[in-house]
C-alpha cells in the first residue's frame, strides 16, 4: 500500500475541507506546510502530490515556484479560478492545470489515477 500525502499551498476553506474528506476516506496524510519552512516540512514524505492556488499572492510567485519544483519530484497540481490556452502553454513547472471548480470535481479521480501511475511503475 502506497500512503500518499497530499500537501496543500492555498487558503480556501472549501477546497480544505473537500480535501479532509477525501483523505480520511483513503487514509491519505494532508499537510499545510508554512511558506516560510516548506521545504522541511515535506523533506520526510515519501510520496506526495502537491496542489498549489496560482491566484494567491504567496504561492503564486514564480520564484517559490522555481523552488518548489526543482525541490521535490512530487506531481504538483496548479489550479486558478479561470484557466485560458495563454497559462496552460507558459507553465511547465507544472503536471497538472485546471480551473478551480474542475478541481474540485475531479479530486479523487486525480488522486486514483498519480497513485495507479505510482503503482505501475514501482512494479515494473
Amino acid at each position: 500500500m502506497i500512503n500518499l500525502t497530499v500537501i496543500c499551498f492555498f487558503d480556501d476553506i472549501e477546497l480544505s475541507m473537500k480535501l479532509v474528506s477525501i483523505c480520511n476516506k483513503n487514509d491519505y496524510d494532508l499537510v499545510f506546510p508554512e511558506l516560510e519552512n516548506y521545504l522541511k516540512e515535506i523533506n520526510d514524505i515519501k510520496m506526495g502530490v502537491v496542489i498549489l492556488d496560482l491566484d494567491s499572492n504567496a504561492y503564486g510567485k514564480s520564484n517559490f515556484l522555481n523552488l518548489l519544483y526543482d525541490s521535490t519530484y512530487f506531481p504538483i497540481i496548479a489550479f486558478k479560478k479561470k484557466i485560458n490556452k495563454k497559462i496552460k502553454q507558459e507553465n511547465n513547472n507544472f503536471d497538472i492545470i485546471l480551473d478551480k471548480k474542475t478541481l474540485k470535481t475531479n479530486l479523487s479521480l486525480i488522486f486514483e489515477q498519480i497513485l495507479n501511475e505510482i503503482k505501475s511503475k514501482t512494479l515494473k
